[in-house]
C-alpha cells in the first residue's frame, strides 16, 4: 500500500512537471509579447487567488524555479569555473546550491519589492510584497533568456561554453556560432527594451506617490545589469 502512494506520487510529480515544461514556451512567449502581463499575472494570481495554468500560464514562483535550473545548468554541468558564484558556493550541498542560486536568480525581484514596500509603508507580509515580488519574479526571463540562448546555443552548434575559449577560425561552426551571437543579441536587445516597459508598467502601477518612479525605474535597471554582469564575469 505505501508504495502504492509512493508510485501515485511519482506518477503525480512527473506529470506536474512535463505540464510545467510544455507551459514554459507558451510563458516566455506571453511575457515577451506584453511586458504588461509580468503585473497583470501578479496581480491575478495574488487578488483572485487563481490558478494561472487555466490560461495555460506557469505561476510566478515556478517560472522562477525552472529559470534557475536553467541558470544552475549554465554555470555547473559546463564545468563553469571563472564564474564568481561557483566559487562562492564551494562545497555547499545539491539543496543549498539550488536555494542559492534561486536567490542570486532573483535578487532584483527581492530587493525591487522590499524597497516599493517600504516606499509604499506596506508590511513585508502582506499582499503588496507578494504581488511586487511575483512581478518582478517574471521580468527576470527578459534578460536570461539570451543567456541561455547564447550558451546552449554554442553548445548545440559545438562550440564551448566557456566564452573565453571561443576562437573564430573561419570553419562552418564559426559560422553557426557567429550566427548564436548574433540572434542573442538581438534577443537581448529585445529584452531589455521589454524589462525597462515592464519594470516601469510595474513601478508606475505599485509606488503609491509617483515622485520615486523614475528614481526606482533606474534602481532597478542597475541593479539588474549589476547581477548580470557578477554572474557572468
Amino acid at each position: 500500500m505505501e508504495f502504492d502512494k509512493l508510485l501515485d506520487s511519482f506518477e503525480k510529480l512527473c506529470l506536474k512537471i512535463l505540464t510545467d515544461l510544455l507551459l514554459l514556451p507558451g510563458t516566455v512567449f506571453a511575457l515577451f509579447r506584453s511586458s504588461r502581463l509580468c503585473y497583470d499575472l501578479a496581480k491575478k494570481e495574488v487578488n483572485e487567488d487563481a490558478e494561472l495554468q487555466d490560461d495555460d500560464i506557469l505561476s510566478p514562483v515556478r517560472f522562477s524555479i525552472y529559470t534557475s535550473v536553467a541558470t544552475s545548468l549554465i554555470i555547473y554541468d559546463n564545468n563553469q569555473s571563472d564564474f564568481p558564484i561557483t566559487e562562492l558556493l564551494g562545497s555547499l550541498n545539491f539543496t543549498e546550491k539550488a536555494i542559492t542560486i534561486f536567490f542570486f536568480n532573483n535578487m532584483t525581484a527581492i530587493f525591487m519589492s522590499l524597497i516599493i514596500t517600504l516606499l509604499n509603508k506596506e508590511r513585508i507580509s502582506g499582499l503588496g510584497f507578494k504581488k511586487y515580488l511575483f512581478a518582478f519574479l517574471y521580468t527576470s526571463i527578459y534578460f536570461l533568456l539570451p543567456f541561455i540562448l547564447l550558451f546552449f546555443g554554442m553548445a548545440a552548434t559545438g562550440g564551448s561554453l566557456n566564452i573565453n575559449e571561443i576562437v573564430l577560425d573561419g570553419t562552418s561552426t564559426a559560422v553557426e556560432l557567429l550566427s548564436v551571437f548574433i540572434a542573442s543579441f538581438i534577443l537581448f536587445m529585445i529584452g531589455f527594451y521589454k524589462l525597462i516597459r515592464a519594470n516601469y508598467y510595474i513601478i508606475k502601477e505599485s509606488l503609491i506617490s509617483p515622485k520615486y518612479t523614475i528614481a526606482v525605474n533606474i534602481a532597478a535597471i542597475v541593479l539588474e545589469i549589476g547581477v548580470i554582469v557578477f554572474l557572468q564575469y
